[in-house]
């Protein structure tokens, strides 16, 4: 979904996640649902922290 939307590698579209959860701290599981429940939008996963 991540990598897809981002045009990203798996392994990117992980770090991407992993990021931003630390960034937000929440789990990664939490992040993962969200994602997938429609309740967190794919942009603010796969933006860039400095802008």
């Amino acid at each position: 979904m991540v990598a897809q939307y981002a045009g990203v590698s798996i392994a990117e579209a992980t770090r991407m996640l992993r990021a931003y959860a630390e960034r937000h701290q929440v789990g990664l599981a939490a992040t993962a649902q969200d994602l997938t429940g429609r309740r967190l939008d794919l942009a603010a996963v796969t933006r860039s922290p400095d802008g």
